[in-house]
């Protein structure tokens, strides 16, 4: 169990942890050109293997917009500079590898297009981008693993694509707050509660995505409810944090011209994406002990390799993974630690018949007091200067009790 005071040092230490991630993203970048910055998908990898990318550049220029430093602003707009670029030349890299038809790529790239902007209106220049995102639905709603054509496109849906498209067409105010997102959002919300299968982590990412949406239309909001509870039932199932990080999502695309597969793959580290969604469906009192194990977990790597080092039996730096890891980050250093007061009162409504037996001492204890009180008032002049003192004893009991089961 982790006391108050142990998250409170862990909420203390979340600003030096996004500095290090910050640093550790500037110090890694590269430079193509005099007004472009990349990245690769691993920090760590040396600077010569050529591995810049969609997929490191744009969740690295995502990240330094999130922790929010002025000295990065350099980097985000260069950054985002070599993204554009790539898209729009078609013999980059990026281009000859077909990356933006890959749609969990395409999303983070649209993620990284003005990060710090909250909402993307119809007149902004990066609507079209998207606009293609949209058009890019499948005709049963969802989205699938890629889209390079009309004719070369994935035929079903898939629960971590959906989740991201919908994550990042939240920015989007024509799409998010009208009727095409009510209904790929209600779709989305319905096939997922009605659905057995969903792991954690594919949960925990459609409930990151589909949070504005049950905000912005009333209709979500039951459903959306039952995602966040059956993920919190999962969590106090679970008990503790799992040892490997990583979430491996393998799919493949076949290639139109050469008749073979490729294999592509979606790395998410789960505990960031899972303790982030509890964080974000203000579950952090039931599910105290996850999310603080969670944290500590990422503040270790953090401060043993200054930016956090998934533990598998060769260790990597992912570009991806820091984008996750400072959004934990991010939310848990809002959070107000809990009391002592608070942290025992969660600690006895966990087992709950043992809060049944307290709650029945206490209620003959108050019974008891109370017809002693009576007793008394009718020997005692000085009645209302008791009554005062009963009433303020009842009151901060009540307000103790308001607080903690807020």
């Amino acid at each position: 169990m982790f006391g108050s005071h142990q998250s409170k040092r862990l909420v203390a230490a979340c600003d030096s942890n996004l500095s290090q991630i910050r640093q550790a993203l500037v110090e890694s970048a590269e430079m193509p050109s005099h007004n472009h910055r990349a990245w690769g998908q691993f920090l760590d990898y040396a600077r010569s293997t050529g591995q810049i990318g969609v997929y490191g550049t744009a969740t690295a220029v995502k990240t330094l917009a999130l922790i929010g430093e002025a000295d990065a602003s350099d980097y985000i707009t260069c950054g985002t500079k070599w993204l554009l670029d790539s898209f729009d030349n078609h013999e980059s890299l990026a281009s000859k590898k077909k990356d933006w038809g890959v749609v969990y790529k395409y999303c983070y790239f649209l993620e990284s297009l003005a990060p710090n902007d909250p909402e993307v209106n119809t007149d902004s220049p990066i609507a079209e981008h998207f606009r293609t995102l949209i058009d890019n639905r499948l005709p049963d709603d969802g989205w699938g693993e890629y889209y390079y054509s009309t004719e070369n496109k994935d035929s079903s849906h898939s629960v971590v694509a959906t989740a991201m498209a919908l994550y990042v067409l939240r920015r989007y105010t024509p799409f998010s707050k009208g009727q095409q997102g009510k209904q790929a959002s209600s779709w989305f919300c319905d096939k997922l509660v009605k659905a057995a299968a969903a792991n954690r982590v594919e949960l925990a990412l459609s409930i990151i995505a589909l949070r504005d949406y049950s905000q912005a239309h009333n209709d979500l909001a039951e459903a959306f409810s039952q995602l966040a509870d059956r993920l919190g039932s999962n969590i106090r199932k679970l008990g503790r944090v799992s040892d490997l990080s990583e979430f491996v999502h393998h799919f493949t695309v076949p290639s139109k011209n050469s008749g073979e597969t490729r294999n592509r793959y979606v790395f998410l580290p789960t505990n960031a994406v899972v303790a982030y969604s509890l964080l974000i469906t203000g579950q952090y009192r039931t599910a105290r002990d996850y999310i603080d194990e969670t944290v500590a977990m990422y503040q270790k790597s953090i401060a043993a390799h200054g930016a956090y080092c998934n533990p598998e039996q060769s260790p990597r730096q992912s570009t991806v993974n820091q984008f996750w890891v400072a959004l934990l980050l991010k939310e848990y250093g809002k959070l107000t630690p809990a009391g002592r007061l608070e942290s025992a009162y969660v600690k006895l409504r966990s087992r709950s018949w043992l809060y049944k037996i307290v709650l029945v001492g206490i209620t003959a204890i108050m019974f008891a007091v109370v017809y002693a009180l009576i007793g008394h008032f009718q020997q005692n002049q000085n009645l209302s200067f008791i009554s005062f003192s009963l009433f303020f004893v009842v009151n901060w009991v009540l307000s103790r009790i308001w607080k903690t089961d807020r």
